[in-house]
């Protein structure tokens, strides 16, 4: 019988949480797909914000009619957000190509519009390729290179924070954080943390609120 080094029992454990969370968030998806085409939104779920994600699962719940129940949808699809569904082929077209030119393994289905509205703000013309990709990796929820991070100005700092406060629903103004507080998030790896509640704390707790 084989033993698990101590390397492989902590790689196998790593997997196992990444299968669990990636399960659940389809599961999530699938919830929230259920509910608006039920009630006439030809909206992909896979594009909504886990805040959305969240906030839709519960609408049937907290709502007695149907005209509640639409209200409740439409106040988190918000206008901004039902034009913003229009240009997702585009915004994930501009994501893949994005991902290519920087060797970044991932897939524009699998982001939120949020992430991909984000996403057309890496601005290749003006930062150095380190600091491109450290912003992709931080916009698509992985924690990026520090030593890129290090160089990067307080206000992209911020701007990257703030993509990241909105994507889990957190009213909390990332321009008011110190550069310390600001580095802290970027360095919250949510694609390392099982449930929504947990990157929520997360996040909290690098910001120091």
């Amino acid at each position: 019988m084989k033993r698990l080094t101590t390397s492989g029992m902590a790689l196998a454990i790593a997997l196992a949480a990444s299968s669990t969370s990636v399960f659940a968030q389809t599961q999530l998806e699938n919830t929230v797909q259920n509910i608006l085409t039920e009630y006439g939104y030809e909206v992909d779920a896979s594009t909504l914000t886990n805040s959305q994600l969240t906030a839709l699962t519960n609408v049937e719940d907290d709502a007695e009619t149907n005209a509640e129940i639409t209200a409740a949808i439409e106040g988190v699809l918000t206008p901004e957000f039902q034009m913003r569904v229009v240009e997702a082929p585009q915004l994930r077209e501009q994501a893949d190509q994005l991902f290519s030119a920087f060797d970044v393994d991932a897939d524009p289905n699998r982001l939120s519009l949020n992430q991909l509205a984000a996403l057309t703000s890496v601005d290749t013309g003006t930062m150095d390729e380190e600091q491109a990709r450290a912003s992709i990796y931080s916009i698509i929820g992985e924690a990026p290179d520090a030593a890129a991070v290090g160089v990067m100005s307080e206000p992209q700092l911020a701007a990257l924070a703030q993509v990241k406060f909105d994507e889990y629903g957190l009213d909390i103004d990332a321009s008011t954080l110190d550069r310390g507080a600001l580095v802290a998030v970027l360095a919250v790896n949510e694609n390392e943390i099982q449930t929504d509640a947990e990157v929520t704390a997360a996040l909290r707790s690098a910001a120091g609120v």
